[in-house]
């Protein structure tokens, strides 16, 4: 069981054991995919197009992947800050892609037999305890999560995970019981995550998009760094500040990712701080720990080249 309170911030490597992309990978499934999404997502009104609007949205896809290839830029939001007239295009490659990967990630959680990796630990580690689902609410203020993902793989694995564990409960109480374990998005989800509302105008299932009107009223639920304004109360510095021990597994520590969730500001005591380091050069730690907050320096601990699920095994 986990006693202090501990905050996971988890960036695109987070997601990765469970077949989603890092951002390279998502460019190249991008350029070399997303327009056969937008085909096969079903749309009444694209049924009605004449052959030059088809040839029209055909034209604009192709500029847009072909820019961001030429670009050799690897963050599409590095590239979208840069070409604005491009963003509603690209907003729609992202969430057709990303949709895509929850659909492959809903479908490997249910064949799969030989996955597990993190998500699959900590369920493991926290149910050590766990024999009614009440005692769930016992973490509440004790665990929480920051993700820069746009995708809800992690509430659906909970969810699913806890539903099946305690078969005998209704499935909505449970959903109401995985608040005490909440999931902050910093940039924004395809859509909130809740399995028993059907309002497509706030909620989406995982991998559910289903029309090209669902990724229209979608666009708006996601941000690109730049895009989300900076509040003066910046509320995941504060979840940071209350927590003894911090995760960042699979996190990039991109200075304004850094800056959204105010690691660079002072806490006013240390943190145990925790972070996977696939690929990080020793010269590249020493300069993610120069953009921390001096609290979060002194114990912080570079697992090398540790994987999340290696990170969690030796660290919780």
């Amino acid at each position: 069981m986990i006693k202090d309170n501990t905050v996971f911030i988890l960036g695109a490597g987070a997601s990765k054991p469970y077949k989603f992309p890092t951002s390279r990978e998502l460019k190249n499934d991008i350029i070399n995919n997303s327009y056969n999404y937008f085909l096969q997502t079903d749309d009444i009104q694209r049924d009605q197009w004449t052959s030059i609007q088809r040839n029209e949205i055909g034209n604009r896809f192709r500029t847009f992947t072909k820019q961001y290839l030429d670009s050799r830029i690897t963050s599409i939001d590095l590239f979208l800050n840069a070409n604005p007239d491009l963003e509603d295009i690209g907003k729609t490659a992202i969430i057709l892609t990303l949709d895509h990967f929850e659909k492959e990630f809903v479908k490997e959680l249910s064949t799969n037999v030989e996955l597990f990796n993190w998500y699959d630990y900590l369920f493991n580690y926290l149910i050590d305890d766990i024999r009614t689902i009440d005692k769930i609410v016992k973490l509440k203020g004790k665990i929480s999560f920051i993700t820069f993902n746009y995708d809800r793989s992690l509430e659906y694995f909970l969810w699913n995970a806890f539903k099946n564990y305690f078969n005998n409960v209704d499935p909505v109480k449970i959903t109401q019981t995985l608040s005490s374990l909440p999931v902050y998005h910093v940039y924004g989800m395809l859509g909130r995550f809740n399995p028993y509302l059907n309002d497509h105008n706030i909620f989406n299932a995982v991998g559910g998009i289903a029309s090209l009107l669902e990724v229209h009223k979608l666009k708006d639920s996601i941000k690109t760094i730049y895009q989300r304004t900076q509040p003066e109360k910046n509320e995941f510095h504060d979840l940071i500040k209350n927590a003894n021990a911090i995760y960042y597994m699979g996190f990039g520590f991109a200075e304004e990712n850094i800056k959204a969730i105010g690691l660079n500001l002072p806490f006013g005591n240390r943190k145990k701080g925790y972070s996977t380091s696939v690929d990080l050069t020793k010269r590249e730690q020493y300069r993610v720990l120069s953009r921390l907050s001096p609290d979060l320096k002194e114990l912080f601990n570079f697992a090398d080249n540790q994987t999340c699920l290696d990170l969690l095994r030796n660290s919780l």
